[in-house]
């Protein structure tokens, strides 16, 4: 333990971590020499904008909505937000976190040669290395995966960046199950009219059943909402884009009942509304939607004919 001396020169003090009564080590501002050589007043001392500058970093540090830990190059934790300490208490096992690259040993065992190695003196050494840390338990809690970005500040400190993206991780599979359950049940099919929709559910493209199921020609779908194909009292707006919501929420959404023709008249169908994965990285919510609509008049006069003869 280094006394109250020893401590003023290395500019640190102890707190104690919020997470299982960790120990991690703050950075506190360095005393100036006045302060050093003059015994302390009992008057209110003024906010230099060295102590206002400290203070609004550690206001940062312990509000930001990431988990931020800086260590030295060796990996032993010198200042550690409370998120970060929550999101890395699982890996403690009820010990104290005094080590990061000790902490990550089993989910990233390369991550302390890979910052030891990095030759520049400063940089991003590590960037969006996934770590799953719980496998999760199916219809009790989803999979567990932290997202670890490894800055080197300079030559004698590293910065890591910890964000929990359990969510996103299991909305991309969802997505990628979504589209290839979709490509895998159209293809080859003809009983199935097939349309891509933008974000707004606007139709874009189509396949040449749709004429063929409900008597409309490219020219007039293309451009236009895929709630034409409802009969007007049935949807509107607001339900329309819920639907696609639901998509969104749930990785399809599925419904059956009247849908019109061109010509006016109506059929029993079923309407599939799946999410496609974006393409453009920058804006993942810009994404699109397949819709699949097929005839079940004869399914549905079937089991109309079976109910009434029971």
């Amino acid at each position: 333990m280094l006394d109250s001396d020893a401590a003023a020169r290395k500019g640190v003090t102890d707190r104690q971590s919020p997470v299982r009564g960790d120990t991690t080590r703050v950075r506190s501002p360095r005393p100036s020499r006045s302060t050093a050589r003059t015994p302390r007043s009992t008057k209110a001392q003024p906010v230099t904008a060295g102590t206002f500058a400290d203070r609004e970093l550690l206001r940062f540090l312990y509000m930001a909505p990431i988990g931020l830990v800086e260590t030295n190059i060796a990996g032993d934790i010198e200042l550690m937000n409370p998120l970060c300490a929550q999101l890395l208490s699982p890996l403690s096992r009820g010990r104290p976190v005094r080590n990061l690259f000790d902490a990550l040993a089993e989910l990233a065992p390369e991550l302390r040669e890979r910052a030891s190695s990095f030759p520049a003196a400063y940089g991003m050494v590590h960037e969006g290395f996934q770590m799953q840390v719980d496998a999760g338990v199916q219809g009790q809690h989803d999979a567990q995966v932290l997202s670890l970005t490894l800055l080197k500040l300079d030559r004698d400190h590293l910065m890591a960046v910890l964000s929990d993206i359990s969510v996103s991780v299991q909305r991309e599979r969802d997505l990628r199950e979504s589209q290839a359950w979709v490509n895998t049940m159209v293809t080859g099919i003809s009983d199935y009219a097939t349309l891509l929709l933008d974000s707004k559910g606007i139709i874009q493209a189509w396949n040449p059943t749709i004429a063929r199921i409900s008597g409309h020609t490219a020219g007039m779908v293309e451009g236009r909402s895929y709630d034409m194909f409802y009969p007007e009292d049935s949807i509107t707006p607001h339900s329309s884009n819920t639907r696609l919501q639901d998509a969104d929420l749930h990785g399809w959404t599925l419904d059956e009942g009247w849908r019109t023709r061109a010509d006016g008249s109506r059929f029993w169908g079923s309407c599939l509304v799946a999410p496609l994965a974006s393409t453009d990285d920058t804006h993942p919510e810009h994404h699109g939607y397949s819709l699949i609509i097929r005839d079940i008049s004869n399914r549905r006069e079937v089991n109309e004919a079976l109910r009434r003869s029971v």
